[in-house]
């Protein structure tokens, strides 16, 4: 806590960190790094492995009573149904908007909890006005209860991990030649079968030394398996990316693409944005709100429009040159710093008001 702080006491729900680390993950921990030695709180977890029913159980059950009379922050898009002094930060609402890409497990118990947890906590918190409006949409909560605040960026996605490019190509065992990199989990929303019948289609347009790279875990929790996928000639998974690799793979990349069909926010188009790598979007929902005119952005249901966006970006000089500037300067508007510290501000006016 620093020095112009008032008294409060706040608990960190970190069940989520003994995950691997994906999107939701990244923003806890980038916003505990970020408050690190003047965070107003301190932080709860599991003493086992918080996967799974396990993890739901020990949420449900241990964390209301460690948290005591403190207010809660539950900061992955889950919490105590029963400990209503609590703020939530719901990522997106795709359980309930899209309930055919959940696994049953999973889509069974998040369409009950989520809605009544927005419904019992004092404050929510969500990363783009996209969730805000499928939020209201789906639980009519009071719209002065939910604080909008953006993720960031890590600074050391940047351009110049370009030198880094030999020895990340030699640690994950790269293709020699350029490519095209998608970063992301095979959850269907992330569209990876239509980019991946995109680059069939355009392949033997493409330039004989482009690649398609695919980086992200293969099983996923929402899904509760792998996608049978087919892949076409010059693709390659990588599958799970070591964290430190990430920075050079995205620097090093000719084109990202990033054609998901909902996402809540959407931070690996600004990590590519700030690396210096021109982006293949989706225009739709959260991603067309972020990505704007600094990203060229295709319907990711039409495969004529995908694979006709990634020749542009491959091959047009004039329109790369547009998108890499204009994708830097959108990226340097977003930092972790600033989620921190708004992050922070509502959870203390939240305590001191509660």
């Amino acid at each position: 806590m620093s020095i112009t702080d008032p008294p409060v006491s706040i608990i960190v729900n970190i069940r989520a960190l003994s995950a691997p680390m994906t999107g939701v993950q990244r923003y806890l921990d980038s916003i505990l790094q970020h408050t690190r030695g003047f965070a107003p709180w301190t932080t709860a977890a599991p003493r086992f492995s918080a996967r799974g029913w396990r993890g739901h159980l020990w949420e449900q059950v241990a964390l209301p009573v460690i948290a005591g009379r403190s207010l809660l922050w539950s900061p992955v898009n889950s919490g105590p149904l029963c400990y209503p002094r609590q703020v939530v930060t719901i990522h997106d609402m795709a359980p309930l908007d899209h309930p055919e890409w959940c696994g049953h497990a999973f889509g069974f118990w998040y369409r009950r909890m989520l809605p009544r947890l927005a419904q019992q906590c004092v404050r929510i918190v969500t990363v783009s006005h996209f969730s805000r409006q499928r939020i209201l949409a789906h639980t009519h909560v009071d719209p002065e209860r939910i604080s909008v605040i953006p993720n960031g960026v890590d600074a050391r996605f940047t351009p110049e991990r370009q030198d880094q490019n030999a020895a990340m190509r030699k640690a994950l065992n790269l293709p020699q030649g350029r490519y095209v990199l998608s970063v992301g989990s095979l959850a269907p929303r992330k569209n990876i079968a239509r980019l991946l019948e995109a680059w069939r289609e355009q392949e033997s347009r493409l330039p004989k030394d482009m690649h398609l790279i695919l980086a992200g875990d293969n099983a996923n929790h929402m899904t509760g398996g792998n996608m049978d996928l087919s892949f076409p000639p010059r693709t390659r998974q990588l599958g799970h990316v070591p964290d430190q690799w990430l920075p050079a793979l995205y620097a090093n990349a000719h084109v990202f693409a990033y054609i998901s069909c909902y996402e809540g926010f959407g931070l690996p188009i600004l990590e590519a944005m700030a690396s210096g790598v021109p982006v293949l979007t989706s225009n739709l929902g959260a991603l067309a709100d972020l990505a704007g005119e600094a990203g060229w952005q295709v319907d990711p249901y039409d495969l004529s429009e995908i694979g006709d966006g990634l020749r542009r970006l491959v091959e047009d000089e004039t329109l790369r040159s547009r998108l890499i500037p204009s994708g830097l300067s959108l990226a340097s508007q977003f930092t972790w710093q600033r989620c921190a510290d708004a992050t922070r501000a509502v959870l203390i006016s939240t305590a001191l008001a509660t």
